[in-house]
């Protein structure tokens, strides 16, 4: 009684391997084995533009910062439902990268579609408005998703 149980010994063949590469996700620390750099960066980069996206109309919403609202609301909360689940894609499809799940490739790979239409249709709205470090912005992230995609579908 009062004492520790022994672990439990790695099957035969089987050693516990702590020398996986590390990647950090929001703060926490994840072992990923077996993932090429390029995967492990496209599964963080999804996962960051869906926290961000996220964030940001959080905050545009709190702050009053959406003056759609007041005289195209119906068109303005189908944007952001749109935008919402495009970011819960993100977020779980590069979750799937990361542990390598089944499924994880097919909604990373929906998710940068949805991604790809939003930052073109959101330049649009920026550029008529001269903001240029938003439509700048946008148009990193557009390129970044498509480079990500692509390499995505050529590596199987």
């Amino acid at each position: 009684m009062g004492e520790a149980p022994e672990e439990a010994a790695a099957p035969a063949g089987k050693q516990n391997d702590t020398r996986g590469r590390f990647c950090c996700v929001i703060g926490m620390w994840k072992e990923v084995k077996h993932m090429r750099k390029w995967h492990t960066a496209a599964a963080i980069f999804a996962m960051i533009i869906g926290f961000t996206m996220i964030i940001m109309w959080a905050v545009f919403y709190i702050t009053g910062a959406i003056p759609e609202i007041q005289f195209k609301p119906g068109e303005i909360y189908l944007h952001m439902t749109a935008e919402m689940i495009t970011a819960l894609l993100l977020i779980t499809g590069g979750y799937g990268l990361i542990k390598q799940k089944v499924w994880g490739r097919q909604v990373y790979l929906l998710s940068l579609g949805m991604l790809v239409y939003s930052v073109i249709s959101s330049s649009g709205y920026y550029v008529q408005r001269g903001n240029h470090s938003f439509t700048i912005m946008f148009g990193v992230i557009l390129l970044m998703s498509i480079l990500f995609a692509a390499r995505e579908i050529t590596d199987n």
